[in-house]
């Protein structure tokens, strides 16, 4: 029956420390727990797709989107910059062909500035949900800062515009 599956899967979520599989101090000794949430759907009936946007000095400078399972085969990430344009760049995943709206970009845009005003660096997490884009969560180092770029320069940039954004918040 479904119950038991569900109760198995949940079994395995709690068993597995989030620490050991990706180094990230936040993830260090806190307790395991069930948060259970309301289902969302993408604009095309399946899981909501994910938008990173990376701001500096509270500026967007990138948009990620992946689509596909979280885990496993099938995701896909693909950049742009907040006027839309597709960006050769890649983290982790295959380089995916998602066509990015403006209106999107905008509101993921103006949310993410609002959230990151007084941040050097922060990437603003959302779903894409049928119902538009929701509010996933706030990371202040991607990837424990070990994801692993193509092409290899992107760290660079992205370094370069880290200091950049706290320079401009030191500055005001």
């Amino acid at each position: 029956s479904c119950s038991i599956c569900c109760a198995a899967m949940a079994c395995e979520w709690l068993a597995h420390d989030y620490y050991e599989s990706s180094p990230e101090w936040g993830y260090r000794g806190i307790p395991r727990r069930l948060l259970i949430e309301p289902l969302l759907q993408g604009p095309d009936g399946g899981p909501p797709h994910e938008a990173q946007v990376f701001t500096f000095g509270g500026r967007v400078t990138h948009i990620r989107i992946c689509t596909g399972p979280k885990s496993g085969a099938g995701r896909l990430n693909t950049w742009f910059d907040p006027q839309c344009t597709p960006l050769p760049m890649s983290q982790n995943y295959p380089r995916g062909n998602y066509r990015l709206q403006p209106a999107l970009a905008a509101r993921l845009t103006a949310m993410a500035e609002t959230l990151a005003a007084n941040y050097a660096h922060l990437r603003v997490d959302f779903l894409v949900t049928a119902d538009g884009p929701r509010f996933a969560e706030l990371t202040p180092y991607t990837g424990a800062g070990a994801s692993h770029w193509d092409p290899p320069e992107v760290d660079l940039e992205l370094g370069r515009l880290w200091e950049e954004g706290a320079a401009r918040l030191a500055g005001r």
